[in-house]
């Protein structure tokens, strides 16, 4: 008896060590990992930003008397009727000499003229525009031409315009090249490429590694609970702990990559986060694949290392209760979690780094009260990856309609508590900061970013 016992308790603490070495070692990942090679920079070497002004023409002159060509992006800061919130009008040629790779094409065309302008995807969502409408802000009428994005930031909310169609622009960046060194004679708000770390990687690769990770380390210790223990005897991890596991691997994987990735490790929160305006609907199916290939990858991994003790490792009905029970469960159990997620990402109610203990939290709490009666999945690739590689397909339908139904559910009622989405804060949520919490730029007083905030962008 002793020594049984005491293999459930080094299991279940190998279980905890793993949640926590994985906060240790993605927390450094994460916090050090530098922004994409040329993040605000194009293809130029070096790039200047000059505050607007009556000076700023003859600024962008002495440039190009040091530097030969130059390309000019003017932002203007517009404020969001009836919010803080502030979104850049911004003029910039998308085939300049440098900028080209700061700016890419969803859908439509670029703007080509006065009356026309091109909008991110959060842009559209703030004020409902679609590719061929006309757009009424600011006592002005644009048609919207087409969708766009920075490619090098992926939180980068702004309306383009022809260039020359920014009247009073706040701020502009000015990239060119140079080859006599560090242009210091044209004043300190010069920063040249080579004196910021870079990485080969853009943003939205990263991201989607760090969503196959994430879901990896979770289907391991998920999944892994019921494999391990049906391989040591049935006996060898109790079932609170393989309730608990998991709740504490999203807590850590919440905690050091949340702020990074928007750590989407959950279809159905993928789901709701697009439904809810936080989170372009163009980038779901990607997510969702890498999801799926990290709980793949996991249920193949302890296939190989421990066999194939099925039906361990699948999320089934409980004895004697049926299908449909059990999808209702998973329904209501899911829209619980997905409510705390949204509730946690949204402005006011918005507690950083603390959203991973409330997660954590309820993800332990359902499994406790849930697990007996459907298996508590609340995520389709964690129910599906171990029946695809099982070929045991026993009521899968559940952990599909179950969470999906149960995602559309929380949106709705984070509709009705908060109002719609698309604010700054649910898309930081949703998407993570890569890209532009570390992107490269001068030492300004105040910062830009603390600006930023301020103005509620």
């Amino acid at each position: 008896m002793f020594r049984r016992e005491w293999r459930q308790q080094m299991l279940v603490l190998a279980l905890i060590v793993v949640a926590l070495a994985a906060t240790v070692v993605g927390a450094a990942v994460a916090t050090n990992t530098p922004p994409p090679a040329g993040a605000g920079f194009g293809t130029a070497q070096d790039m200047a930003t000059l505050p607007g002004g009556p000076h700023l023409a003859s600024q962008i002159a002495v440039l190009r008397q040091h530097a030969g060509p130059v390309d000019v992006i003017e932002n203007q800061a517009v404020a969001i009727p009836g919010s803080i919130n502030t979104y850049d009008l911004r003029a910039q040629d998308p085939h300049g000499a440098f900028g080209q790779p700061m700016l890419s094409l969803v859908s439509g065309h670029y703007p080509a003229g006065p009356g026309q302008v091109a909008v991110t995807d959060g842009v559209a969502a703030t004020f409902k525009l679609t590719v061929g409408g006309m757009w009424h802000q600011g006592g002005q009428t644009r048609q919207v031409v087409g969708i766009v994005q920075n490619p090098q930031s992926l939180l980068d909310e702004f309306a383009l315009v022809a260039p020359g169609q920014v009247t009073a622009p706040d701020q502009a960046t000015v990239l060119f090249d140079t080859s006599i060194g560090r242009p210091a004679s044209i004043g300190p708000t010069v920063l040249a490429r080579n004196s910021a770390t870079t990485n080969p990687l853009n943003p939205e690769t990263i991201v989607l590694a760090l969503a196959t990770v994430g879901m990896l380390l979770i289907a391991l210790v998920a999944v892994g609970g019921g494999v391990v223990n049906a391989r040591f005897g049935g006996h060898a991890v109790p079932a609170s702990a393989r309730v608990v596991a998991p709740a504490l691997m999203v807590m850590a994987i919440i905690l050091f990559m949340g702020t990074v990735s928007g750590a989407h490790l959950n279809p159905a929160v993928s789901l709701a986060f697009a439904l809810r305006g936080d989170f372009p609907w163009r980038r779901v199916p990607m997510y969702v694949v890498a999801q799926f290939a990290g709980a793949i990858l996991a249920a193949l991994l302890l296939r190989g290392l421990l066999g194939e003790p099925a039906p361990a490792g699948l999320t089934l009905p409980g004895a004697g209760v049926p299908a449909p029970v059990a999808m209702v469960w998973e329904l209501v159990l899911t829209t619980g979690l997905v409510s705390v997620i949204l509730g946690t990402a949204s402005g006011a109610q918005q507690v950083g780094s603390f959203a991973a203990l409330g997660v954590g939290s309820f993800i332990a709490l359902a499994g406790l009260i849930g697990a007996p009666v459907s298996g508590a999945s609340m995520n389709p690739a964690r129910s599906l990856a171990p029946a695809l590689v099982t070929g045991d397909w026993t009521a899968w339908w559940v952990y599909v309609a179950g969470p999906v139904a149960g995602a559309v559910v929380a949106v709705g009622a984070a509709w009705v508590l908060r109002g719609p989405g698309g604010g700054k804060f649910g898309r930081q949520a949703a998407q993570g900061t890569l890209g532009s919490a570390w992107r490269p730029g001068p030492i300004t007083w105040p910062p830009r970013a603390a600006q930023d905030e301020r103005g509620g962008r």
